[in-house]
């Protein structure tokens, strides 16, 4: 929850001279520091430029990402449509097959690649995949004890298993799979054993990209389907059919791809890491670094007031600043930030009776024939789905008159509606704290509810 705890570092400033309290002026500070050109140089220890922390977009790291799939499945040509630069252009190398290589682009992006699954046991060449990865070595293969790394173009060093385990969590993986392929009942099991054991470990952080729909294309629309279903049975229905001839099902990867990032990551570095036609378009862009911060904003209680209006109020501060929307229109915008914000954070408020043991002589007495004593108790919780309730129109307001979408405004029941459709997942992610799944469900809502512009 990065965002908001830099968000915190500043309120405690601002605290100090009642300026969280007041709207407008809190909305100036705010914009103010979004939009100041800062020096290269500043200390997150000097609160005048603490709020600089704030803009994740332009903080965390650049992605991590393992590269993993069948063997000749098309991971080189994968990355050469996202990124604009292919693996075997980066290492340099004739003769990597065995050993994990590192490939770093210029915006800081690193993709891991490794050797391919599904290959030749008799090398073992997936357990050495499987014990980058983290997870269990295949029994029938070769078992590895060091992973052959390719660092720089001419050093291959071995990383011990505890080398390995001292490494920060890969952010995401993303699964090649040649679906044109026919699998026998032996690879499928196997295939299905690897992708809930990766699932596992990464919580979901999995893209599984099916390569070769342009084969599939040239069957008959049944055999089509019959293959694609075979291949969703095996990966939980999560496979994205793809082309990087032809570009199919490569706006939905990238979406995707945004959606399961863990918070340390910059959208700012993932958007720019992708090639100009990949990249998402401004309102798609929005959308995922709204739904984060949303997500955040729900698992906030309701004594935590300070927190939820300066956040909401940055949320839309965030919008504005991407639709180039100069700052007197931003402090017509403000008010209704903080006065929404206040609503939501009394969804984090509920009275609630409690029985209570007397200690008044004649109360004790009176307890011991069957009198019941009590007294109410105001409870702080997570403003959670009624928070939603009322923080998403402001946003969904927002993004429908500055991205001049063509269609009618829903109203504020259809919303509701759009959001209803979803609570009960949502609630239920709130109690477990999930908040890259709650910000994931937050995008889907307002993808359907600006539909005509989320491709």
């Amino acid at each position: 929850m990065k965002v908001l705890k830099n968000i915190q570092a500043l309120l405690k400033v601002l605290t100090e001279s009642d300026i969280v309290n007041d709207a407008v002026t809190l909305s100036q500070y705010i914009w103010n520091h979004f939009t100041k050109d800062y020096d290269s140089s500043y200390s997150d220890n000097n609160p005048d430029v603490i709020a600089k922390t704030l803009h994740r977009m332009n903080n965390g790291s650049a992605p991590r990402i393992a590269l993993v799939g069948m063997t000749s499945a098309g991971k080189s040509s994968l990355i050469n449509a996202l990124f604009g630069q292919s693996i075997a252009e980066v290492r340099r190398t004739a003769d990597t097959t065995s050993c994990v290589i590192k490939a770093e682009f210029p915006s800081g992006l690193i993709i891991y690649d490794t050797p391919g699954i599904g290959g030749n046991e008799e090398f073992g060449y997936e357990n050495i995949t499987r014990l980058f990865l983290g997870i269990s070595q295949e029994e029938d293969g070769k078992e590895f004890e060091f992973v052959p790394f390719q660092e720089t173009l001419n050093e291959i060093v071995e990383l011990s298993t505890e080398q390995l385990r001292q490494s920060p969590l890969l952010d995401a993986v993303i699964l090649v799979i040649n679906i044109s392929r026919t699998l026998n009942k032996y690879e499928k099991k196997a295939f299905k054993s690897f992708f809930f054991e990766l699932k596992d470990r990464y919580h979901g952080r999995i893209i599984v990209a099916g390569t070769h729909i342009d084969e599939l294309n040239k069957l008959t629309n049944q055999e089509k389907l019959e293959q694609l279903e075979s291949y969703n049975r095996i990966f939980d229905n999560k496979i994205i059919p793809i082309s990087s001839i032809s570009g199919e099902g490569l706006a939905e990867m990238v979406i995707n791809l945004f959606r399961i990032m863990p918070h340390k990551v910059s959208p700012a570095k993932l958007q720019e890491s992708l090639t100009n036609i990949r990249k998402l378009n401004r309102l798609q862009f929005v959308i995922a670094e709204s739904s984060n911060l949303l997500a955040e904003i729900i698992l906030l209680r309701g004594d935590q007031e300070d927190d939820i209006k300066a956040s909401y109020l940055w949320l839309f501060a965030l919008i504005c600043k991407q639709y180039s929307v100069d700052e007197e229109t931003w402090l017509k915008c403000n008010g209704d930030a903080f006065k929404i914000g206040d609503k939501a954070k009394q969804k984090g408020t509920e009275l609630r009776k409690i029985t209570y043991i007397p200690k008044n002589f004649l109360h004790i007495i009176q307890s011991f024939f069957g009198k019941k004593f009590e007294r109410e108790v105001l409870i702080h919780k997570r403003i959670g789905v009624d928070g939603l309730r009322e923080l998403m129109p402001g946003v969904y307001k927002l993004l429908y008159g500055f991205a001049e979408i063509d269609s009618l405004e829903l109203s504020n029941e259809a919303i509701q509606l759009k959001i209803n459709n979803k609570a009960i997942k949502i609630k239920y992610l709130v109690q477990e704290n999930k908040v890259e799944e709650i910000a994931d469900q937050i995008a889907e809502i307002l993808e359907e509810l600006l539909a005509v512009y989320v491709k």
